[in-house]
């Protein structure tokens, strides 16, 4: 209970806001300012706290975990978390050109899209890791300094026991592979041993399948099969809502407030504070639901801006902006820092008075330019997926008796989660959808890429063909299997784009329009990515034909459905219906001299200073795992670059004084950007 009532102080406190417009108010002084909560921001918020530095963490979205907690605790509800109203973007994305109507999940709440992932914890490749290493020149990034900081700061392993080289016992985040019994149903035995027939050219060694480490560091040169380890404890969902949680409550041992965390929720920065080329705090507004979306191409409506005042807040050392890979740019853009030819765009224009009563509205043309910026927004990319939905001819035994989706009748299965403690007691629940992965490398693999796996196929008993709305009401206890391909590293193509909303433009509330560029028509780089992907779609075909002892004159393939055979129904059906949720690179690192390059390999924002970018939009091209273990890695990373800025300041007795001048924010100093 007490801990109960301490989060639900928590939440009340974070949505009070000082009325903004009163001369005798001075906003808020902290050193560093970090906008949202997700793996970047929430890792730095509470690293910068730990060492002793007064920090706000400003997050657009509430306490989800607290207030809906088994679609946020339940791994095998990560689906219906992700579709959940008042906590989801509900961003519409374009893949394909000219069409941006895709359902693309992301996460507004504590914890940012931690709280509503699929939970994957799988450690990036090393090539990923070097690439950065070598386009900046920055050793931090090398792939070794990786995986120590991995070992040393972030993994508490949870995993059997076994080789722990390249693993961390100390970290703050618990990783554990679920418990799995191939005796638990004939047909998932079946299942993977067809797999590993098709894919890998071995039998099933369920051994090695149940003892494999796809976190290993031998992992990157060596196709294999593998359970797929998740961000869990005791089969519970973890990320960085409970860092953040733990560092906030964290007391002294004579009762007082440890470190200088302050958590503010519900509260959407709209805006940068800049001064010549220093950033020196933030605009923002506060509201239960902040973000309008266009849903069903029906308008939606902006007033909460008009009656919830903003305010501001300074930091007298730096700005952190962690909104995600879509947020980001869209406010650096809002706040001016962006492609010089966007940002002459329609303003939605609204005055008030001294109430805060709406005296007019409109949309005019104004320049926003403060800082030309070409990257930012460019370079959106993603991996490509593409299903292969199967319905077997029996139900699973191990989720037959769940009922995910049925309203007014107790589920058993999400009772049996709850009421007990130890993973092997919680119950089919614990697992988030994914049984198994296999790491193989294809035939139209890059032969210049350094050679080690180029695909994942991935599967579990779900019916999972993409994001779609909706798509988190399938039911969970039918007789479905799906094996996706992924392309864990697609070729240099011509990337996507977040741009300024194309028809209210520069209006904080308004979300943005987000293209990507899949397949891209003519360009021969992706003509080879499609057809690693239809040699991926082949694979899983013939994982199910070989599966032993499947009948499948009971069975069908239901996505993309017999009927698609020939090889222009195979190409169509990748090109339309491959998918994404690994988005990266819209505020890529690169080197200072490259123009299209947002930030450097210290996550500075390239020609402003007191400003960086951490979380996965940073990452200059697509991972080859799902970004969750990257980002962390990365904002320990941006976490240690700053503090060694700090302790740098205090050595050189300070600051100077052209740096001392904008620890406030006075008329008349400076080129001010309004």
């Amino acid at each position: 209970m007490v801990r109960l009532c301490q989060l639900l102080t928590l939440a009340a406190a974070c949505v009070s806001l000082v009325p903004a417009g009163n001369a005798e108010t001075t906003p808020a002084t902290y050193e560093y300012i970090v906008v949202g909560s997700g793996a970047g921001g929430g890792v730095v918020a509470a690293r910068l706290a730990m060492a002793g530095h007064k920090t706000l963490l400003l997050e657009a979205g509430r306490d989800f975990g607290l207030e809906d907690e088994p679609r946020y605790r339940v791994p095998s509800f990560h689906p219906q978390a992700t579709e959940a109203g008042r906590w989801a973007w509900h961003f519409r994305a374009g893949h394909r050109p000219n069409i941006n109507t895709d359902f693309y999940p992301r996460f507004s709440a504590l914890g940012g899209s931690t709280a509503g992932n699929g939970l994957v914890a799988m450690y990036p490749f090393d090539a990923d890791f070097a690439y950065i290493q070598n386009i900046t020149g920055d050793d931090g990034w090398s792939p070794d300094n990786m995986r120590a900081r991995f070992a040393r700061s972030v993994e508490h392993k949870q995993h059997a026991p076994g080789n722990i080289t390249g693993h961390g016992t100390n970290g703050w985040l618990p990783i554990e592979v679920p418990p799995l019994s191939l005796d638990d149903d004939p047909q998932l035995a079946s299942i993977l041993a067809g797999a590993a027939a098709a894919v890998l050219n071995q039998t099933l060694d369920a051994s090695s399948f149940l003892t494999g480490d796809l976190n290993g560091p031998l992992r990157d040169k060596h196709p294999g099969m593998y359970q797929v380890p998740l961000a869990t404890q005791a089969g519970a969902r973890m990320g960085s809502r409970e860092l953040l949680l733990s560092v906030y409550h964290a007391k002294t041992m004579t009762g007082e407030k440890r470190f200088p965390l302050e958590i503010r929720l519900s509260c959407l920065v709209t805006k940068i504070l800049m001064e010549d080329d220093y950033a020196y705090g933030v605009v923002f507004t506060s509201h239960d639901r902040l973000h309008t979306t266009l849903r069903d191409d029906s308008e939606s409506f902006l007033w909460p801006i008009y009656y919830h005042p903003t305010d501001m807040a300074h930091a007298t050392r730096e700005v952190i902006l962690s909104a995600g890979v879509f947020n980001s740019p869209h406010l650096l853009k809002l706040s001016g820092v962006g492609p010089k030819a966007e940002l002459g765009i329609p303003v939605y224009v609204t005055t008030t008075d001294k109430y805060g009563h709406v005296t007019g509205r409109g949309v005019r043309r104004r320049k926003i330019l403060f800082q030309d910026r070409p990257g930012v927004g460019e370079n959106l990319r993603d991996a490509y997926h593409t299903s292969v939905v199967a319905r077997l001819p029996a139900n699973w035994t191990a989720t037959a008796h769940c009922l995910p989706n049925i309203t007014g009748v107790e589920d058993p299965c999400l009772v049996q989660h709850e009421r007990n403690f130890h993973p092997l007691a919680r119950g089919p629940y614990v697992r988030a959808g994914v049984t198994a992965a296999l790491l193989y490398r294809s035939s139209n693999a890059d032969p210049d890429d350094g050679g080690g796996p180029d695909m994942l196929l991935y599967g579990g008993p779900v019916k999972d063909h993409g994001y779609a709305p909706g798509f988190s009401a399938l039911p969970a206890n039918d007789s479905y299997w799906t094996w996706t391909a992924l392309q864990m590293r697609p070729r240099d193509t011509p990337a996507g784009k977040v741009k300024l909303n194309a028809r209210l433009g520069a209006h904080p509330l308004w979300p943005p329009d987000v293209h990507f560029n899949f397949f891209p028509l003519g360009d021969a780089n992706a003509d080879k990515d499609r057809a690693a992907m239809v040699e991926g779609l082949a694979l899983a075909r013939k994982a199910f034909a070989s599966a032993p002892g499947i009948d499948w004159e009971l069975g069908e393939e239901v996505k993309p459905g017999r009927e698609t055979a020939g090889e222009w129904e195979v190409n169509n059906y990748v090109t339309h219906s491959s998918f994404g949720g690994h988005a990266t690179g819209t505020c890529k690192i690169g080197d200072v001299k490259d123009e299209m390059a947002v930030v450097d390999s210290k996550f500075r924002v390239i020609g402003l200073k007191r400003l960086r970018v951490v979380d996965g939009s940073v990452f200059p091209r697509p991972l080859g795992a799902p970004p969750l273990i990257a980002t962390y890695l990365a904002a320990e990373k941006a976490a240690e670059d700053i503090l060694k800025q700090a302790e740098k300041e205090r050595r050189t007795e300070g600051r100077t004084e052209g740096q001392t001048k904008k620890l406030w924010y006075r008329p008349g100093e400076g080129k001010k950007h309004n």
